[in-house]
């Protein structure tokens, strides 16, 4: 298991009781001027808590100390610790005591699972800073569980040939395994790779009942199933249905880690067995001797030194072919390209580079199988690309035809006529020439309405100005339905894709007939009420909007950057009140004769430690239901003066063994530095313990218990002064217990 820690930063003040959560703090005022707390340092030497860990993938016992620990003592004779439920017939438990690489957690490892430990801990335990622990402390723990478990490292593996170790396999309390090999016959690779991995098309409909007749049709979802896939646990069923696929090879028995109660790896010497050394793809299926289950451990494989990359393009396909030993390109490499029945489509050759190419679109093609010698590799052609989303790959789309189209805005009115003008390049930025046979290369323009239909496809011609610049008048029907239009641009005109579209906005232009003032007292509100907003509506040529509906609506939200001209950076208040968001109507009001109305908004907040902004939106209706809209806005404080806390670390994320500094001030809602003779700050150690579990129904699973594990602990506190003009400095070291 594993514990996971949160800092968690709240502000304290004395007069309100916020509270600034920080840590282990000692406090060295700098000079006349400021203070500065150095948090991690001077946190009394304590004990703190123990509980069940895991250490080198075993049981263990762990004791944890606001301190690091001095790494010279005499661990049996500081520590004893005993097994049993009651203490007179606890047995002594070795001392085989291991300091952490935090050196503030201290570990007995290997220790029985399920069952109880007490730990007695000397006063003369010291922290590498010097002092002693000065009193005795004692500790109860029950060890975690370690049940039988046994499987593959990993889900579909190709092993380096020469340098892999073997097929890895994890188990726990389980010293042989038995394994049996199957060989995917070469007809039924691409088969077999669209089982594991590949995208899957719905079957037309014209060929569908002939099909079913074959082959029978997944359930819903399982073309999601990992069974399918064979990936992990499998249920005999699913491995039944590959006798048509393979042959089983080999069956063997083979020795794992005999270690007890530790999850362990061992490698299956896959290389070295004579059956399995022919090329080809194999499916290990593996089980503990002598139980005969309803599921199977499973995972495919094959051992090559070929290792294959892959662009596909629309009219060729390249292969690339290096060496997982070198990474240098293979020359001589057989490349045959398969469709879904085994059969060959093509073949070809790799050259100095390690490069061939397939010249082509090759629809068909299901997988690219490589050859040389022994050796052999697969990739199977439907399986998803490599997933560039995380890189920046932005901007025009790679294709040999490149459509520019501009015009002279991108909003227009219904019935209104604009010129919009295209640029043809290629991929080197050239004039597309002209086919065979032709003076000039045209284009079609596709004229598309919101809903997707189309309302015009034009065939134009380029400009005897300028070099291969297009120009087409387009002419909005007077009734043209209001959204977004599409203008798509081919080369070809039979083409699905266009090679260039441009989007444009048509829209009612319907200037407003009144005018909307709102008007507050200024300043931040500090206290619970109500908000007086006076309203002010009028029609553009003068009359007051008298009688008009007023509409009106009140959101808040906590500012957590509250002042960010005065005060950029700096937080302020509780992160609880972030729940506090909220949006809700206004009583509907009606203006005077005057076209005036006074309306109270209400201002409650409850129990909010935090400033808040309150933003009112009315809306001035029309007599046929048109609204004019406007929004004021207010800031809303729960005190005179709030403390902010400055994080000097991006995105509250500071690197694990350092130091997260914080700049700590005393404000007023107007930006005003305000002096405190002390403000109390506090480290709060929020913990989840995290759990792997194993159940016969669902494997393994892991989570944690938000009722049970979730806990947080304040760790200590202390005070500080900020100082007028100058703020405090506050140093949190993050290596936590």
């Amino acid at each position: 298991m594993a514990a996971r820690t949160k800092l968690i930063l709240l502000a304290l003040l004395a007069a309100v009781g916020l509270a600034a959560v920080l840590g282990w703090w000692k406090f060295a005022p700098e000079g006349a001027g400021g203070s500065r707390v150095d948090i991690g340092t001077a946190q009394p030497f304590a004990f703190v808590d123990c509980k069940a860990r895991l250490f080198d993938g075993s049981p263990a016992l762990a004791l944890m100390f606001t301190q690091p620990l001095a790494r010279s003592q005499d661990w049996a004779r500081l520590l004893r610790a005993s097994e049993g439920d009651k203490p007179e017939s606890a047995r002594p438990v070795e001392a085989r005591w291991v300091l952490g690489d935090n050196p503030r957690v201290l570990y007995l490892p290997y220790v029985t699972p399920e069952r109880s430990y007490r730990v007695e801990i000397s006063e003369a335990l010291a922290a590498s800073s010097g002092p002693a622990l000065g009193a005795a402390a004692k500790c109860e723990i029950k060890s975690e569980s370690m049940p039988v478990s046994f499987y593959f490292a990993s889900r579909g593996v190709v092993l380096p040939a020469g340098q892999n170790g073997g097929l890895p396999v994890v188990t726990v309390n389980t010293p042989e395994v038995d394994v049996q090999f199957l060989r995917i016959e070469s007809a039924a690779l691409p088969a077999f790779l669209e089982q594991v991995g590949g995208r899957r098309e719905r079957r037309s409909a014209g060929a569908g009942a002939a099909a079913a007749a074959d082959e029978e049709e997944p359930y819903e979802g399982q073309y999601h199933d990992p069974a399918r896939r064979l990936q992990g646990t499998v249920g005999g069923y699913q491995l039944d249905r590959l006798r048509e696929l393979s042959t089983s090879v080999h069956l063997g028995r083979f020795a794992t880690d005999e270690r007890q109660n530790r999850r362990n790896v061992s490698f299956l010497p896959v290389e070295k067995i004579k059956e399995l050394q022919q090329p080809g793809i194999y499916v290990a299926v593996m089980n503990p001797p002598g139980r005969f289950g309803w599921d199977y451990q499973v995972t495919y494989f094959y051992v090559t030194d070929i290792g294959l990359h892959v662009r596909r393009h629309a009219s060729q396909t390249d292969v690339f072919a290096t060496s997982l030993k070198t990474g240098e390109a293979m020359r001589s490499v057989e490349l045959t390209l398969i469709d879904e029945a085994g059969k060959s489509l093509a073949q070809a050759s790799t050259d100095g580079e390690g490069h061939a190419l397939f010249a082509g679109a090759a629809p068909t093609a299901r997988a690219v199988l490589a050859r040389r010698g022994k050796e052999m590799s697969v990739i199977a052609l439907r399986d998803p690309a490599l997933d560039l989303s995380e890189f920046d790959v932005g901007g025009h789309p790679s294709r040999n035809s490149k459509l520019f189209v501009y015009a002279g805005r991108d909003l227009y009115r219904p019935g209104e006529q604009f010129t919009v003008a295209v640029l043809s390049r290629d991929a080197d930025g050239k004039p597309l020439p002209a086919p065979a046979g032709a003076a000039a290369l045209p284009l079609t323009l596709t004229l598309k309405r919101p809903d997707g239909e189309r309302v015009l496809t034009q065939i134009v011609k380029p400009q005897a100005v300028g070099s291969a610049y297009y120009q087409q008048l387009v002419q909005l029907p007077v009734n043209a339905p209001t959204g977004r239009w599409l203008l798509e641009a081919r080369v070809d005109p039979a083409a699905k894709r266009p090679d260039s579209a441009w989007s444009f906005q048509v829209e009612e232009f319907l200037p407003e007939r009144m005018k909307l003032d709102l008007k507050a007292p200024d300043g931040i509100l500090q206290q619970a009420g109500a908000w007086s907003v006076a309203v002010q509506g009028d029609y553009l040529y003068g009359a007051p909007a008298s009688g008009n509906r007023l509409l009106g609506t009140l959101a808040t939200e906590r500012q957590r950057i509250a002042l960010p001209q005065t005060w950029p950076g700096f937080i302020f208040g509780d992160f609880d009140d972030d729940s506090a968001r909220k949006r809700q109507e206004l009583p509907e009001a009606e203006l005077d004769a005057a076209g005036k109305a006074e309306v109270s908004v209400p201002v409650e907040l409850g129990s909010a430690r935090s400033p808040m902004l309150l933003r009112a939106s009315f809306s001035l209706l029309e007599s046929g239901g048109r609204p004019v809209v406007r929004s004021i806005e207010r800031a809303w404080w729960p005190a005179p003066a709030l403390i902010g806390l400055r994080p000097l670390f991006d995105r509250d994320v500071a690197q694990e063994g350092g130091l997260a500094e914080f700049e700590l001030t005393r404000v007023s809602p107007q930006g005003k530095f305000m002096p405190a003779r002390e403000i109390g700050l506090k480290l709060v150690r929020e913990e989840r313990r995290w759990y792997w579990r194993y159940d016969d129904n669902r494997g393994w699973s892991s989570g944690y218990n938000l009722e049970e594990d979730r806990k947080r602990h304040f760790v200590t506190e202390t005070g500080i002064v900020v100082v007028e003009g100058h703020r405090s400095h506050v140093d949190v070291a993050t290596m936590m217990v």
